[in-house]
């Protein structure tokens, strides 16, 4: 199962409830899905395809878990990366990954602008913050065109996600969660959507980039 269909079924069924709080902003199920739909448009106008990788480097944000579902919606795989890496490390896992697409927070632009040469595949930088040249802004993608989105089958063996361990003792090292992984793991923790129940809160105190964070 695709994990993008969680975010269509509770949508379907609660679409004016609140999905997504994070300081001053707010998602409701219905607005992450379409701006989810307008990324996976421009990702796809980008040139990703199944497989793929999309990379992030961020503190946890609206727009953080909208580019997850994007990726899942068309079968790219999202790979969250440790802001607290240290240049080389980070380099090595935007290489190894063949990261295509960077979305970069501005609390990390002069990190990434510092390795940016390093950078064997990143071919469309995409800033989530202030408008830095020579980057799209996450804005933009809002404006893709929905309707030219291209419909992908995923198999339950695909990677969904790439979390890094820290590398303490060595290079950070990739480890592959599947769509199966991602479903088996919401189906048994969390209750369906209940329009007849009050507002259930899940307060995210870590890092998206780890695993108890996705």
């Amino acid at each position: 199962m695709n994990t993008a269909e969680f975010l269509e079924i509770t949508t379907s069924i609660l679409p004016e409830r609140d999905a997504l709080i994070c300081g001053d902003q707010r998602r409701t199920f219905e607005e992450m899905r379409s701006e989810a739909i307008s990324v996976a448009a421009a990702l796809q106008s980008f040139g990703i395809v199944r497989g793929d990788h999309v990379g992030v480097m961020s503190v946890n944000s609206v727009e953080y878990v909208i580019i997850y579902y994007a990726c899942a919606r068309i079968g790219a795989v999202f790979v969250p990366l440790n802001y607290r890496a240290k240049q080389d490390e980070l380099s090595y896992m935007l290489n190894i990954t063949e990261v295509k697409v960077l979305f970069i927070s501005d609390r990390y632009q002069v990190l990434v602008s510092e390795i940016r040469d390093e950078l064997k595949s990143v071919e469309q930088f995409v800033s989530l913050g202030s408008r830095v040249e020579g980057q799209i802004h996450f804005d933009a993608l809002l404006k893709s065109n929905s309707s030219s989105l291209s419909h992908v089958e995923v198999e339950d063996g695909d990677p969904t996600i790439i979390i890094f361990t820290s590398g303490t003792t060595a290079m950070p090292k990739g480890v592959v969660v599947t769509f199966q992984d991602m479903t088996i793991y919401i189906m048994n923790t969390m209750s369906p959507a209940d329009p007849t129940a009050d507002h259930d809160k899940t307060l995210l105190s870590v890092p998206i980039f780890h695993i108890a964070g996705i």
